[in-house]
């Protein structure tokens, strides 16, 4: 009987320790529990693991680039310097004096006795270009200077500077030191820069003390033109611009932009900024657009340049459907002046240049710079869009005449009656004894009065006491003419407007609206 009692109180002994082990287990899942189970401890987050290390050969490819970046900026920076210049202005000092758009030289402050006369301190780079002392820099960094200084080498030699030349519609000069055996840099080609293709751009933002300063990015664009370079003439500037994310700031410009092959392929010149400073956007000029800059004013003081005598306007959607083009590429003629290679070639008004020498034009700012970069009595053969058929033109081109300066008529007070209004523009018929004053004389047509903000004719261009001469192909002489022309006009038709200003006239395309 014993036994049986003993196997008895074996059995409850471990029934109860089952179930106290069951409780217990149970009971460690509460969020009581000081201890979490192992079940539990499943739900907590992995910790973050260690990033795999890059392969070999990502590290040598980044190793390269290192390498290549710290070898080409030894062998540039000795041909940069900073360039110092001192200018006497002669006016208020309230008003500093006009500059370069986005210019990249700094300022003294402005004088508080307001004097007539004050110095004004700029600060720019430069490259050195030829082992005798030849620099080319930016025209607005040396431009009305009356003194310069270049600072040079580890130790920032000073030694003054001359102006050997300077050429304000490509935005470049060339000045020179009593130097020799300077480190001259290695020219490249910019055309056979892509985008995509790292370079280093080397100057002196913000200060003498930060000189040598190098940059690194890519080619962001090319052949950018975008009205940065504006002498102030009826004749601008040529624009092919380097765009670039390479940090460039003021100082800069004037510098070096370079190849990973170490050679010059551009010449910092603007930044596109709301700040001032750097945002990722600069632009160069290309080096074989600089260099023929350069080598004429080295050997001639000034740059001898191809003239074809025709005002050109870009290609838009209207003058494409009004002339029956295929697309909008080439360069609209507005006007032909007399006496000039276009007269004598036989281009007309309304003709479209779309090749030069067999070479596809595709907007306004190539060709002006492909006759520009020409020599004068250079003959081209130019592919014409007139009458809705291409014929080839042969023209020798002439020398860019000396003066070239935009006369502004006098703006008309208010709308007169008589008048009428298109495109958002208010007409009159111009009076004969107005045109006289208005320096319209023996012209007719309708004088603009008044252009609404917004409308077609304000983003044209279109400003008061302009003077419009036609309704392409017709002449006008009223405000009839001009009313019975456009009224002929489905909505939606294209018409070109023969639009003078002073000496200067261009075509403008507009569209027909429903309501006048």
């Amino acid at each position: 009987m014993r036994w049986r009692t003993t196997i008895a109180f074996t059995a409850l002994l471990g029934a109860g320790v089952f179930i106290g082990m069951l409780l217990s287990a149970e009971s460690g899942l509460s969020s009581d529990s000081p201890v979490a189970p192992a079940t539990a401890s499943a739900q907590v987050p992995e910790q973050p693991r260690a990033t795999a290390p890059p392969s070999s050969s990502a590290l040598a490819a980044a190793q390269n680039l290192s390498s290549a970046f710290q070898w080409v900026a030894e062998i540039v920076t000795p041909s940069v310097v900073t360039i110092q210049s001192v200018r006497t202005i002669q006016r208020d000092a309230r008003r500093m004096p006009e500059g370069f758009p986005h210019e990249f030289f700094r300022r003294a402050p402005r004088d508080d006795n307001h004097s007539r006369e004050f110095q004004s301190q700029g600060l720019g780079s430069g490259v050195i270009v030829s082992s005798d002392g030849y620099i080319v820099t930016n025209n607005h960094v040396v431009e009305n200077a009356d003194e310069l200084t270049v600072l040079y080498g580890e130790d920032s030699d000073e030694v003054p500077a001359t102006v050997v030349g300077r050429d304000p519609w490509t935005d470049i000069a060339v000045i020179r030191v009593d130097l020799d055996d300077l480190p001259a840099i290695r020219m490249g080609d910019s055309d056979d820069l892509h985008v995509g293709h790292w370079l280093l751009a080397v100057g002196s933002p913000f200060g003498d003390k930060l000189q040598h300063t190098v940059t690194s990015g890519i080619v962001s664009a090319l052949n950018r033109s975008i009205g940065l370079i504006e002498p102030n003439r009826r004749y601008t500037g040529f624009e092919s611009f380097i765009q670039t994310d390479a940090a460039i700031n003021p100082g800069n410009s004037g510098g070096a932009l370079v190849n990973l092959s170490g050679e010059l392929v551009g010449i910092n010149t603007a930044i596109s900024s709301t700040s001032g400073a750097n945002a990722g956007i600069g632009f160069a000029v290309p080096i074989n657009m600089a260099r023929l800059v350069m080598e004429q004013l080295i050997e001639h003081g000034r740059v001898l340049r191809g003239y074809l005598g025709v005002g050109l306007r870009p290609v838009t959607a209207e003058f494409r459907d009004a002339l029956g083009l295929p697309n909008t590429r080439g360069a609209f003629v507005g006007n032909v002046v007399e006496g000039t290679a276009a007269a004598r070639a036989g281009l007309q008004s309304r003709d479209v240049i779309r090749e030069v020498d067999g070479e596809e034009i595709r907007t306004m700012p190539q060709i002006r710079n492909k006759i520009a970069t020409s020599q004068p009595g250079q003959e081209l053969i130019l592919g014409v869009w007139r009458d809705e058929r291409m014929i080839r033109v042969p023209v020798t081109l002439g020398e860019v005449p000396e003066e070239f300066r935009e006369a502004e008529p006098e703006r008309i007070a208010q709308a007169e009656p008589e008048t009428a209004t298109r495109f958002g523009m208010t007409v009159r018929t111009m009076e004969a004894n107005e045109a006289k004053h208005l320096g319209y004389e023996g012209r007719t047509g309708v004088l603009v009065t008044q252009v609404q903000p917004r409308s077609q004719a304000a983003e044209k261009g279109i400003r008061e006491g302009d003077l419009i001469e036609e309704v392409t192909p017709i002449s006008i002489a009223s405000t009839d003419e001009f009313e019975e022309r456009l009224d002929t006009m489905e909505p939606g038709q294209a018409v070109l407007l023969l639009v003078r200003r002073g000496e200067s006239a261009r075509y403008e395309g507009f569209r027909i609206t429903q309501q006048k």
